[in-house]
Order: C-alpha cells, then sequence, then structure tokens
C-alpha cells in the first residue's frame, strides 16, 4: 500500500489500489527500458496537454490514466479541505484564513511531504 491509501479507499477500493499501483510500476519500467517512449516522453514541454503525453502510451496503462485524471482536475471544496486539516489534527492560523481552498490544500500538500519516509 502507499502512503495515501486511507485517502485512497475514500474512493477505490484496494483491488483498484493495487492495480493503479501496478500500472504506475510498469510506466516506471517502460519508461526505464524502452528508449523511444522515453525520448518521445521527454520531448513534451510544460506546454504540452495532458493528452498529449497519454496518447503515446495509447491504452497501455487505463486505470492508471483515469487516476491521473481525476485528480488533475479535482478542485479541492471546503469539506475536503476541512477533513484534511482534521485529520491532520491542525487549525487553520490567522495568515491562512484568508487563502482559497484551492491555496490552502496546496499548503496541506506540502505539509504531508514531511511525514512521507
Amino acid at each position: 500500500m502507499c502512503h495515501y491509501s486511507y485517502q485512497l479507499e475514500q474512493r477505490y477500493s484496494s483491488e483498484h489500489i493495487d492495480t493503479i499501483t501496478d500500472e504506475h510500476k510498469q510506466l516506471l519500467h517502460a519508461y526505464r527500458t524502452e528508449q523511444v517512449l522515453k525520448q518521445n516522453i521527454d520531448a513534451l514541454s510544460s506546454q504540452s496537454a495532458f493528452k498529449d503525453g497519454w496518447n503515446l502510451l495509447g491504452r497501455r496503462f487505463p486505470n492508471l490514466m483515469e487516476f491521473c485524471g481525476v485528480i488533475a482536475t479535482l478542485f479541492p471544496g471546503t469539506s475536503t479541505v476541512e477533513s484534511d486539516f482534521s485529520i491532520l489534527c491542525w487549525e487553520k492560523d490567522a495568515f491562512h484564513k484568508s487563502l482559497s481552498n484551492f491555496g490552502l490544500e496546496g499548503v496541506l500538500q506540502a505539509k504531508q511531504w514531511m511525514f512521507i519516509e
């Protein structure tokens, strides 16, 4: 399981999480071992569209593609941000009260890196 299994299990079954994890490992392996794929991915720029990268892979990793598409397009709402703060036992301080939910979610994501590894 991964570091975010609790959050993932709110939306996906453990079998689906395992499938996504396996496809991610397969993608990393393909990137390391398939020279043409690596060159094509590396040729993409920050201006490339999300679908441009996935089009290089064809239909090889459908579950991973769907998962990445979901997390790339989700915008945090008040309830998800409040839930994340609650899970981590954090409170908004005076400096964070004026941030949007999207900004607060970024703060939470950055702070979570302290607890990984």
